[in-house]
């Protein structure tokens, strides 16, 4: 009984939050753009206020302290493919937003339960909710760099093949972004291999437009933090300077990634036991000792009383 005025009281605060932040949102033109006229009206607006307490963050910061934390926040929404198109500002903004939030619901639920945990609650939940945007995009950009390192491999050997079969390498790089491009974008997302061919789509539009492709490489470079495309960029420069087999020196840079993606692999097997100690040592040996010494700490109890 005691939830249903607790939901009530936190939706009216959640209206009331919203009719505040509606009277002072940002333009429209700071959450428009070409990637997000897909996206609906509540991420938009989610997106604006995120900005607007960005913007706010920001600004009671000094300048220097500003600019290095929104560079931050912008790098790692870069390197996350910026779910969203969300932006350093938006990320900043999340980091504050979804605190109060949180905090704001947390404190009305335990003023009606236990008011005597009021602080606890929010000494726990607050901060939690505070580092749970940034680690959102960390685990988004894990994600897509592991996607990215397994499907290059693969991707350089159908470059490969087309450049041994005769085609243009820029057809060969066309063939690898038109891999995805026919599917619908929810499909498309769960193939193993979408973000490689949005890659090659990228890099294919910049060099359409006249980016030379050492510079395009370069941007996608940064775009994604992958030291595998610094050494693809190398490969095809040293290929165009000495006029080498650029298939040849294709093959051998896949192979070199699949050797590089195993010892990956063995070293994360190697550091698998380690890394199990903590949750062993937490969540089963208490358990263990439990069932052992259970009885036998009842029947000596039962012993000492009687």
């Amino acid at each position: 009984m005691v939830l249903v005025p607790a939901l009530m009281i936190g939706s009216s605060l959640g209206l009331l939050a919203w009719w505040t932040f509606s009277l002072r949102l940002p333009e429209a033109g700071d959450v428009t753009g070409a990637r997000r006229k897909q996206l609906s009206s509540g991420v938009k607006t989610a997106l604006a206020y995120a900005r607007w307490m960005g913007k706010g963050a920001l600004a009671l910061l000094p300048e220097a302290v500003a600019r290095k934390l929104e560079a931050k926040a912008d790098k790692l929404a870069l390197l996350a493919d910026r779910p969203g198109s969300i932006t350093g500002v938006e990320v900043v903004g999340y980091t504050v937003l979804v605190p109060v939030l949180v905090g704001s619901f947390l404190a009305a639920y335990w003023s009606l339960v236990a008011p005597k945990y009021v602080l606890p609650a929010l000494l726990l939940g607050v901060p939690m909710a505070a580092i749970a945007p940034p680690l959102y995009l960390l685990d988004v950009r894990n994600t897509r760099m592991r996607r990215l390192r397994n499907a290059f491999p693969n991707a350089l050997d159908l470059l490969t093949l087309t450049v041994e079969a005769g085609m243009d390498f820029t057809e060969g790089m066309k063939l690898i972004a038109n891999r995805c491009a026919n599917l619908p974008l929810a499909t498309a997302k769960k193939r193993p291999d979408y973000p490689i061919c949005k890659l090659f789509g990228e890099l294919l539009s910049d060099i359409q437009v006249g980016v030379p492709r050492n510079q395009a490489l370069h941007r996608l470079e940064e775009k994604t933090g992958l030291p595998e495309i610094g050494s693809f960029a190398t490969v095809l420069a040293l290929s165009d300077e000495t006029g080498g087999s650029i298939a040849v020196n294709l093959r051998q840079l896949a192979a070199e990634m699949r050797n590089t993606r195993l010892m990956r692999a063995e070293e994360f097997i190697a550091k698998a036991p380690i890394k199990m100690v903590f949750p062993i040592a937490l969540f089963l040996f208490p358990v263990v000792f439990l069932v052992i010494f259970g009885p036998i700490g009842i029947k000596l109890f039962e012993n000492l009383r009687f």
